[in-house]
């Protein structure tokens, strides 16, 4: 038995109606004597030893026989001891125990026969968790259900100590507890508050941020958060707990834990969860423990458990051969997507850590699971820590998952584009939420990635991506109801030959105002909030440089009824997006950053990424099949660093003018291919934080 400081643990020192020690309730955790460790900060109570006084090798070999899995033996004498104690029928509490859905699928389908029902739900658990099926699970499961159920977890706990030989309760020892180690000791990351608040949601806890905010100390008031003007309740959330680290720098979670397990019951659930899956996911896993020797030759990649954030600054050695990740028979198009999104960005890490969502079946939450955990700890977690590679076996792995979808053919050895692989698995894979919700003149349109579609136009003859993204909402007429947190963006161009464009340049901080439903669009005389939109002065070229004419009340009352007087305006919706003192003159811009650029040339992909979060990191050009080895026959990766890419690529008219002057020729080769082959452009709105940031 070990008393811990903070209330993470199960009981207050009894387990099965045997009072072993007394401490306050939720401190007192059980197991075995080998598994318990100091935390890392050294501090460590002695363990109370058990009053039957028994040695600590008889302890030992004692609970050996609670680690082995569940038995077809063991699911009848369960059957039978529940039967035995009068809860045989209350299977739909053995199934929430067991973190299982507690509706009537079980009483539907065994048409209420509740022996069936139990012996269903042991095997809908053994499916589901089959690392968390043994013997002492389902003790630590059962025995805090209710009276009823504390008897039979001590029925079956003797009936376990007789498999051995032991005999009685005076043998028994308690089962392993999941809790016993306490989460580590150091400031909390951006991973565990974003962890925090997915087992909030999951726990359906995540509408009490009120309780949240007050057990916290967070006062809310307007303008305090950005989530004022949000109905998300997932991002209230994380405003809350952001606050309450910026005011708490030396906050742990462990600190998280004790303060929100005292508001209630749930929440001391929460927090149970939480710790436990800090532990599972091995947040704090450290990169020089695990980093083996950078690779040099076609060696199968290291699988590291656990979830690790990407680097926030270009790291040592990152430039080389077998860097990122290695293609194999047509992969390049699935290589380049997986490292530009997740290489040195946490836009999409949500993927790698959340619960599959509800309203599910067993069978997809599964194969959520399956999906989930191979490209968290095969592919991206070794890109980020093993030596910055994973090899080709892996993606071979993936490629094959996906297939089993039956909802793409050719996944696994026919060329494909990126958008085809990424629908797919967010889609009927991780059931995500579209990122766009576009706003049409007839309907509401949601998607993943956006195609843009525009007509040439003779004013741009080298456009940059903000140009074409008002251009092509301008001419069909949409808005975007909200602010993405991510835009992906498909260049126009079809197939490997037909561009569109000559040349097309990227935009680092993408303006997204002009194209929301509500922001607070930019008058193009005096740069105040503007009221009105002229779409014919767009028509007739008199702002060529602005695809919005827009003007706020005092420039269109005396200058623009004055030259255009025939000129129609609409009158644009009112901004709801709260200001300080310049509230009524100034507009607020809504920005977005450009983290990579997907390429592609004759069937080939690459991926064009930023190594950094500054503004001014280096960029790098990652190939999966830069080279290729014979007679072995396999691909060699390789990132590259891009010279000059600040030199080129700037937001200014100047930088423009020098691309659209500078023939293709005369570009630098990784430049030129930017700028020429651009196909899928990745911004995320790092003011939003709804995925790790």
């Amino acid at each position: 038995g070990v008393e811990l400081e903070d209330p993470v643990g199960t009981s207050d020192g009894d387990f099965l109606k045997v009072r072993y020690f007394t401490c306050a309730k939720g401190h007192a955790s059980f197991a075995p004597v080998e598994e318990c460790e100091l935390d890392d900060r050294g501090l460590h109570r002695q363990p109370h030893r058990a009053h039957t006084g028994r040695a600590t090798e008889n302890v030992s070999a004692s609970t050996a026989v609670l680690y082995q899995p569940m038995s077809d033996d063991d699911q009848m004498q369960l059957v039978k001891c529940l039967r035995t104690v009068g809860r045989l029928s209350a299977w739909c509490r053995l199934a929430g125990a067991l973190g299982l859905e507690t509706r009537n699928a079980y009483y539907i389908r065994n048409k209420g026969n509740s022996l069936i029902c139990v012996k269903d739900i042991i095997m809908e658990w053994q499916r589901c968790y089959p690392d968390k099926s043994r013997r002492f699970d389902l003790l630590n499961a059962i025995h805090t259900v209710d009276a009823g159920f504390s008897a039979v977890a001590e029925k079956m706990k003797n009936y376990f100590m007789t498999l051995e030989g032991s005999h009685g309760p005076a043998n028994s020892t308690p089962g392993r507890d999941h809790h016993t180690r306490a989460p580590p000791a150091r400031p909390i990351s951006d991973n565990e508050i974003m962890l925090f608040t997915s087992v909030l949601q999951q726990e359906k806890k995540i509408s009490d941020w009120r309780k949240v905010s007050s057990a916290l100390g967070v006062a809310v008031g307007r303008g305090l958060f950005s989530f004022m003007d949000s109905h998300d309740p997932f991002q209230r959330v994380l405003d809350v707990v952001f606050e309450w680290r910026k005011r708490n720098p030396g906050a742990t979670s462990r600190d998280l834990i004790a303060v929100t397990s005292k508001i209630d019951w749930d929440f001391q659930r929460v927090g149970k969860n939480f710790s436990q899956l800090l532990r599972e996911q091995d947040v704090e896993v450290s990169r020089a423990n695990t980093a083996p020797d950078l690779p040099e030759s076609n060696a199968p990649s290291m699988v590291i458990a656990g979830h690790i954030p990407p680097f926030v600054s270009l790291p040592k050695d990152f430039f080389g051969r077998f860097r990122g990740i290695q293609g194999d028979f047509n992969s390049c198009y699935l290589d380049a997507a997986l490292f530009a999104m997740f290489s040195f960005s946490q836009a999409f890490d949500n993927m790698l850590i959340n619960y599959p969502p509800c309203g599910i079946s067993s069978e997809e939450k599964i194969f959520y699971c399956k999906i989930q955990k191979h490209l968290r700890e095969s592919i991206v977690n070794p890109l980020r820590c093993g030596g910055y590679y994973t090899s080709h076996n892996h993606i071979t792995e993936l490629r094959a998952l996906f297939n089993q979808l039956n909802r793409v053919k050719g996944l696994q050895d026919k060329e494909k584009d990126p958008e085809e692989f990424l629908n797919l698995m967010w889609e009927h894979v991780f059931k995500t939420e579209p990122f766009l919700h576009i706003l049409s003149p007839n309907r509401k349109d949601t998607t993943y990635i956006y195609q843009v579609f525009v007509s040439p136009r003779e004013a741009f003859p080298v456009p940059t991506v903000q140009q074409l993204l008002e251009w092509s909402f301008f001419e069909s007429e949409l808005l975007l109801e909200k602010d993405p947190h991510v835009l992906m963006m498909q260049m126009p161009r079809f197939g490997t030959d037909y561009k569109l464009f000559e040349k097309i340049m990227p935009t680092l901080k993408l303006s997204t105002t002009n194209i929301l439903n509500q922001g607070c669009r930019q008058c193009v005389l005096c740069g105040g909030r503007a009221s009105r939109l002229c779409r014919q002065c767009n028509e007739t070229l008199r702002f060529p440089h602005f695809t919005f004419v827009n003007f706020c009340t005092m420039c269109y009352n005396t200058v623009h009824r004055e030259v255009a007087p025939d000129h129609v305006p609409i009158v644009l919706p009112e901004c709801t997006v709260p200001f300080g003192k310049e509230a009524e003159t100034r507009a607020k811009n809504e920005t977005m950053d450009l983290f990579a650029v997907l390429c592609i040339n004759t069937s080939q992909y690459v991926a064009f990424v930023k190594c950094g979060r500054q503004d001014d990191a280096p960029w790098c050009m990652f190939d999966s099949m830069s080279d290729r080895i014979e007679p072995e026959g396999y691909n060699v990766p390789s990132t590259k660093l891009v010279d000059g890419f600040h030199d080129w690529v700037k937001d200014t008219d100047a930088a423009v003018k020098k691309v659209r002057q500078t023939a293709v020729r005369d570009i630098p080769e990784d430049l030129r291919r930017l700028f020429t082959d651009s196909y899928i452009c990745l911004y995320e709105n790092k003011a939003l934080r709804k995925s790790v940031c």
